[in-house]
């Protein structure tokens, strides 16, 4: 691909669908410019619509007793995964393995058996269902349905991305992750999306382990990134009255604060190039209303906690606002103790696909710091 050519790339997964945007650049680097994050149309959701469907066939209660039934469930669970693979539009029926069922009716209290018996199958099913030595045997069409939620959502979102208006024509869709293994995945987005060429690697279940390794090899490769959430740190400011919430008030020196406030330094959806810094600093005060107690503080490290949410604007760093605690900085006291005024220096730069947390003492120039990996995904 030629420098300045943008292609989608969809990964699609067992739980979902990540689906996101890059432009090659310069020496065989790429930089993201657009995303969209973990939609629930993965493989996942074919299989859920499959086991509902049984229910739907059985009875809940019969299926029940077939689950619990480890070896028959692998069976089946295998046999179908095989025909959703292979699963094409031109096929007329397909037949799933369907071990133990008949001992699962049978084990079953008041299971309705004259419902699910051929004949009444054929009817309740216009003839697209029928059981014959323990295979279910459906119709092309009962098939698609089961897929149909999945691959709806898949196109919808490759089309939202294509249609991004900061995002020039896109005519290339490169499909990685174990769905990607489905011809009528590949086939439906291909026939659906006008003058969309879609790419599907020998391997695409390996694809994305393979693109982690090189990526390892040279993370300097993806210049930029698009951020999946908002990062900042914990602190406290003055309470505004009627618009911060009452539980986080708290009092010192005579001051009303509100607690736990959402210092913002990187926004969700903003690109991030490697080597972005952003700085943030607060001040701890030392609480002069009781003697004793700020003594003993004096000698108890600061917490420099990092949050992220999903929101663009998060207000505070609380659960009920929608954050999520990722990591904290312990930043010790000079050998001295606390001053009464001590300003605080903290920060995030980006590193590739990690973010390395920072707090330094103004005082002492101490310089503490923590690498985000965990759950970070820039």
């Amino acid at each position: 691909m030629p420098v300045g050519h943008k292609y989608i790339v969809a990964d699609l997964g067992g739980g979902t669908a990540d689906i996101a945007v890059h432009e090659v650049i310069d020496d065989n680097n790429l930089r993201e410019i657009s995303r969209s994050d973990g939609d629930a149309y993965g493989g996942i959701q074919v299989d859920r619509a499959f086991w509902k469907f049984l229910e739907d066939i059985y009875g809940p209660n019969v299926i029940s007793t077939l689950r619990k039934d480890k070896a028959s469930t692998r069976d089946i669970r295998a046999s179908f995964e095989q025909k959703k693979r292979n699963f094409q539009l031109d096929e007329s029926e397909i037949r799933i393995q369907l071990r133990g069922i008949k001992k699962a009716i049978k084990r079953t209290e008041n299971a309705d058996t004259d419902n699910v018996n051929n004949d009444a199958l054929k009817r309740r099913f216009n003839g697209k269902v029928e059981f014959k030595v323990e295979k279910l045997v459906i119709h092309s069409e009962i098939m698609q349905q089961l897929f149909e939620p999945t691959i709806n959502g898949i196109i919808k979102f490759i089309q939202k991305l294509r249609n991004d208006e900061n995002v020039d024509i896109i005519n290339t869709a490169i499909l990685v992750g174990g769905l990607s293994n489905s011809k009528y995945i590949q086939n439906m987005i291909q026939n659906t999306i006008p003058g969309l060429r879609v790419i599907v690697p020998p391997d695409p279940t390996f694809a994305v382990l393979k693109g982690a390794v090189l990526f390892c090899k040279n993370p300097s490769q993806i210049t930029e990134r698009i951020a999946r959430f908002s990062y900042g740190f914990s602190f406290a400011r003055i309470f505004k009255k009627d618009i911060d919430p009452v539980g986080l008030r708290f009092k010192q020196n005579g001051i009303t604060y509100c607690n736990k406030v959402f210092d913002k330094l990187i926004t969700k959806g903003e690109i991030l190039v490697k080597g972005t810094e952003r700085l943030s600093a607060y001040t701890r005060i030392e609480d002069m209303e009781n003697g004793k107690k700020a003594n003993m503080l004096r000698r108890v490290p600061v917490l420099s906690e990092i949050y992220k949410s999903e929101k663009t604007d998060p207000k505070y760093t609380t659960a009920e606002d929608g954050s999520e605690f990722i990591g904290r900085i312990v930043v010790m006291p000079p050998n001295s103790g606390w001053p009464l005024v001590a300003v605080i220096k903290h920060g995030l730069v980006v590193e590739g696909s990690e973010l390395l947390a920072f707090a330094r003492d103004h005082e002492t120039e101490a310089l503490y710091e923590a690498r985000l990996v965990s759950k970070m995904e820039i």
